[in-house]
């Protein structure tokens, strides 16, 4: 774990060098029990469809729910990747495909990435959008590695800012008090219309942020990741084993006996979206900023179990 403190505070100094602070593209949401008066909603979510005919497809994965609120306003047949991966569909067609990732230290949900290298998307037009909360990192690039080994390309790629709750770095209620939720819906709304006029635009990074991505690639995917939850997780008195967490986990990696605490295995994805969602507020994290935890608010609770349940 000290190389993922190292990468912690390498965010920080990065931040301080003009590029924000560590990413964790997850955020903009409300506390799980509790909406804080001073909460700005974005607002009505905007659908946008094509111009003229076809169909489109969105494939998304939402801890918090922001890969949720993207997907509702790019508008299409949206689809939970974790269900889809569950369901074994290996080839899809439609006219448009897109993809939905949040970004983890720079990086996009490994879950994504395996989506991708298992399933064939025909489509005449693909795109992929990231979420982020402080550096954005290079979220895209493994997402593209991934289409480039199947012989296709990205038409459009983009990346919204969001609230940041990454919860052993950030107090995400001091995040939602500095993230405008207007902006935020502004962002959406121009992402949603660049898809539905089919714009053919490919971002890129620039050095900072490339850098940014490869070390926090390394520190997510081949050092701490995967067992980020059972050596940093821990759950209080407040657990009743309802079993909300096992049931939201989109890895499989908690199981709930009758009368005990949840207990973490190896295959953690680190969305933390298992202590976001927790009724009780009862799964903590080690050297967590804050207690509050958060949902998007164009997404209720039940929508994150529904797309993420095993």
């Amino acid at each position: 774990m000290r190389i993922v403190g190292y990468i912690e505070r390498l965010s920080c100094s990065v931040s301080i060098a003009g590029f924000s602070s560590y990413a964790r593209g997850n955020g903009a949401a409300i506390a799980y029990a509790e909406t804080p008066k001073t909460s700005k909603p974005m607002g009505p979510l905007m659908t946008m469809g094509r111009r003229g005919a076809g169909t489109m497809k969105v494939f998304y994965f939402t801890a918090t729910g922001n890969g949720l609120a993207i997907a509702k306003a790019i508008g299409g047949e949206l689809i939970s990747i974790p269900r889809a991966l569950k369901a074994g569909t290996t080839r899809y067609k439609d006219d448009v495909i897109g993809i939905i990732t949040p970004t983890y230290a720079g990086n996009p949900a490994r879950i994504v990435v395996e989506f991708l290298k298992r399933v064939d998307l025909d489509a005449d037009y693909r795109f992929a959008v990231a979420s982020y909360g402080g550096v954005m990192g290079n979220p895209i690039k493994p997402l593209a590695s991934a289409a480039a080994a199947k012989g296709w390309s990205f038409d459009y790629t983009a990346s919204v800012k969001m609230v940041d709750n990454y919860l052993p770095l950030f107090d995400v209620a001091a995040e939602r008090e500095k993230k405008d939720q207007g902006e935020i819906g502004e962002a959406l709304a121009r992402i949603a219309a660049d898809v539905a006029a089919r714009k053919r635009s490919v971002a890129h990074v620039g050095v900072g942020n490339a850098l940014y991505g490869a070390v926090g690639g390394l520190a997510y995917n081949k050092v701490a990741g995967p067992k980020v939850a059972r050596e940093s997780f821990s759950v209080s008195d407040a657990c009743i084993s309802c079993g909300v967490c096992a049931r939201f986990c989109p890895a499989g990696n908690i199981t709930v006996e009758e009368g005990q605490h949840p207990a973490f295995g190896d295959a953690c994805l680190g969305c933390y979206g298992c202590a976001h969602i927790c009724p009780h507020n009862a799964i903590h994290v080690k050297g967590e900023k804050s207690a509050a935890r958060w949902r998007n608010p164009n997404v209720t609770a039940k929508e994150l179990l529904d797309a993420n349940a095993q």
